[in-house]
């Protein structure tokens, strides 16, 4: 199945080929308006201490489950980092 609109093709900036450029709304993703809108807060209550909170909003018209894995990064700061 292709994605592609007629819109979707684009040369690129040296005229060589073509970039098949594809928009999240072609993959018909938010069809029919079943979606979740997820927002993510950060705070730091300390020196060491972060605070998040996740919010999720169900857009669709029924009610569905929706699974969701919060992943830290954390990137080490000091000598030989």
């Amino acid at each position: 199945m292709s994605f592609r609109t007629a819109n979707s093709s684009k040369k690129t900036a040296a005229g060589i080929g073509l970039i098949s450029s594809m928009s999240l709304l072609d993959t018909g993703a938010f069809a029919e308006n079943r979606y979740f809108d997820v927002f993510t807060e950060y705070a730091k209550a300390s020196a060491e201490d972060i605070l998040i909170k996740i919010t999720a909003i169900n857009r669709g018209p029924d009610e569905a489950d929706l699974s969701l894995l919060p992943t830290i990064w954390f990137r080490t700061h000091g000598p030989g980092a």
